[in-house]
């Protein structure tokens, strides 16, 4: 019975040893199950950053060169699969010549003798290569020995480098053949760097060092506090461009210069150096003084032109520059032209054609057209010959055009035209009276004085034997004789009546009234109110000439029971005014390709006089012809 206590005893105390192992295995469980846990959020950390990197990464048997892992970006980088990668070897990701070199770099890395392998050329799957930099590490992965590599792509880095090189060597190339002088100073002004051509500028011998010399040194004393300014403001406004300084040379000579200037930075950002642009512009400022004062002279000449001048843009149609001859011309302002075209100058009907002729100008098929109307501003109308010549002006094509004011001219051929049509008219009229002449000669004296010959050579014949029958063919003879002699006064009187070389104007317009009255038609009332006795005959004559055609015309044509011929004198002129009130007439439509009216204008013209006509239809007519009493003698009869 003792002996059972102390067995419970040790029962407990044995399974209270039980339940502490226990309770340890419980507790080395939790831990590991921790542990598990930790390890597994550190794969799936470490998996993300594998699946996430930028560069590839390739897991190599360091004994047998396979791949055992490879990584997305791997995969992207050579266009191969995973399964793909996994399956091949070191030497099939390179190219066959790189092969060697790549297998000695493998062992060395594999030896902890290299850690980067620089500029590796990879092959990718579809045959094409890029360079990458590989940084290795030997590690155990899957309890062998093997080297992890990750694969950075430099194609786009070394692009860049190759790039920077050739730029380089293309800036290199440019400051060298540039024919401006290239220099680099440090902000102070001391010469880092200059071109071969700034030896040139500033007159220095081949061998002379212009490293560490002062930029003030080589501009004239005036401009040196100028250039300290400037190059104090250069580094806050990053850039000067075209500023002109006049340049010392070795010999003391001067040169104009202009430099154009940047400042040179660092990678902080910081300025550190001014690097300028330099050329040499005297021939430059020579040739622009020369085309200066040629401008000068040309603005002399262009603002002196008689010519209008217009330039025109060939795209728009639309002005760009006129002189003052032009805004003369047309009566427009300047500004007002500038903002016109073609269609504001021309009239409306005329604008199309006009089109195609500026057309034809500009493709260089005319250069001239003659006679061509141009609008005023006030809508009158002038001539002018337009030559015109394509140009390059402000930049655009345009087309250069000199307007001469041909109206004067013009004036003068219509004047010279009508001057022939009116000697035509009177050398037709002249014809035709001595037609008349002729007919009246041939017709009447000549019959009537062939008969009265016949009468006396009969008379002759029979006066001795049979001196009745010859007294009686004398009588008939003498008869014809006297109607011949009528006749012939007649013929006369209608040519120039003789009463206008015996008595004057005033008695030869009221002989002429006289006569026609005797003829049937209207009353005919003569007035006459001058101081003249006696006016040039061929003043005479024409307005005898003047009145017959009127009177005439109001005669046979107006169907007017009363005709008014009035003849006056005021102030140096000679008024003849012939009126009816008959039926009237348009004086546009009348006197066509007669001689009638045409015929009393042109006589008056000639004289230095005028015509003027005023008729309705039913309202009568009124021809006023007024003439300067000492008329212009004409060099021809009229």
């Amino acid at each position: 019975m003792a002996e059972e206590p102390q067995g419970q005893e040790g029962l407990f105390q044995e399974v209270g040893k039980l339940g502490r192992k226990v309770g340890g295995v419980e507790s080395a469980e939790v831990e590991r199950n921790r542990t598990a846990e930790a390890l597994r959020r550190s794969c799936e950390e470490l998996q993300a950053i594998y699946d996430g990197m930028v560069d590839g990464l390739l897991i190599a048997d360091i004994q047998t060169k396979r791949f055992l892992r490879a990584n997305p970006a791997m995969q992207c980088l050579t266009g191969y699969s995973q399964e793909e990668l996994l399956s091949m070897s070191v030497m099939e990701l390179h190219p066959s010549q790189d092969v060697p070199h790549v297998l000695e770099t493998f062992a060395a890395q594999a030896e902890g003798r290299l850690h980067v392998f620089e500029d590796c050329p990879i092959l990718r799957k579809d045959g094409s290569v890029f360079q990458a930099n590989i940084a290795t590490s030997r590690i155990t992965y899957q309890g062998r020995s093997c080297l992890i590599g990750f694969f950075r792509d430099i194609t786009e880095r070394k692009q860049a480098q190759e790039s920077l090189q050739r730029s380089e060597e293309q800036c290199r190339s440019l400051v060298e053949a540039c024919p401006d002088a290239v220099v680099m100073s440090d902000l102070q002004g001391h010469v880092l760097f200059a071109s071969p051509q700034t030896w040139k500028l500033l007159g220095l011998p081949d061998d002379y060092d212009l490293n560490g010399q002062s930029v003030f040194d080589y501009v004239i004393e005036e401009d040196r506090r100028r250039l300290a300014e400037n190059m104090a403001g250069l580094v806050e406004a990053g850039v000067r461009r075209n500023t002109e300084y006049t340049s010392l040379r070795r010999d003391g000579t001067t040169v104009s210069a202009e430099a154009s200037s940047v400042v040179v930075r660092d990678a902080a950002g910081r300025p550190k150096a001014v690097m300028a642009v330099i050329r040499d512009i005297t021939e430059r400022k020579r040739t622009h003084e020369a085309l200066h004062q040629s401008l000068e002279q040309l603005q002399v000449i262009y603002d002196g032109m008689v010519e209008g001048l217009l330039i025109t843009e060939i795209a728009t149609k639309r002005f760009v520059r006129v002189n003052s001859s032009f805004c003369r011309m047309l009566g427009y302002s300047k500004e007002e032209l500038l903002n016109a075209s073609i269609k504001d100058i021309h009239p409306p009907e005329e604008v199309p054609n006009d089109l195609q002729r500026f057309q034809a100008a500009a493709e260089g098929r005319v250069s001239i057209n003659e006679d061509r109307p141009v609008l005023r501003k006030d809508g009158s109308i002038f001539f002018a010959d337009i030559t015109g010549r394509r140009i390059i002006y402000d930049g655009r094509p345009c087309l250069l055009a000199l307007f001469r004011d041909v109206t004067d001219r013009k004036q003068a051929q219509e004047a010279l035209k009508r001057e022939r049509q009116t000697m035509q008219h009177m050398l037709r009229a002249s014809d035709h009276e001595r037609q008349l002449i002729a007919y009246e000669i041939h017709d009447g004296l000549a019959q009537d004085l062939a008969a009265a010959v016949m009468h006396l050579e009969t008379y002759e014949h029979l006066k001795e034997h049979h001196p009745s029958g010859a007294k009686a063919t004398y009588d008939a003879g003498m008869q014809m004789l006297r109607q011949v002699h009528f006749k012939a006064r007649r013929l006369i009187s209608g040519v120039r009546p003789p009463i206008l070389d015996e008595s004057g104007l005033v008695a030869a317009l009221a002989h002429l009234v006289h006569e026609q009255r005797m003829a049937e038609g209207p009353t005919i009332e003569f007035q006459s109110d001058v101081e003249f006795d006696r006016l040039p005959h061929v003043l005479e004559n024409s307005i005898y000439r003047i009145a017959q055609e009127a009177l005439s015309n109001a005669c046979r044509h107006s169907r007017s029971e009363k005709v008014r011929v009035a003849l006056t004198q005021e102030c140096g002129l000679v008024r003849l005014e012939v009126q009816d009130w008959g039926v009237g007439f348009d004086p546009k439509h009348a006197g066509g390709d007669r001689f009638g009216l045409e015929g009393i204008r042109e006589r008056a013209r000639l004289l230095g006089g005028h015509v003027a006509i005023e008729s309705r239809p039913g309202e009568g007519a009124l021809v006023r012809t007024v003439l300067p009493v000492a008329g212009p003698e004409p060099t021809r009869p009229l």
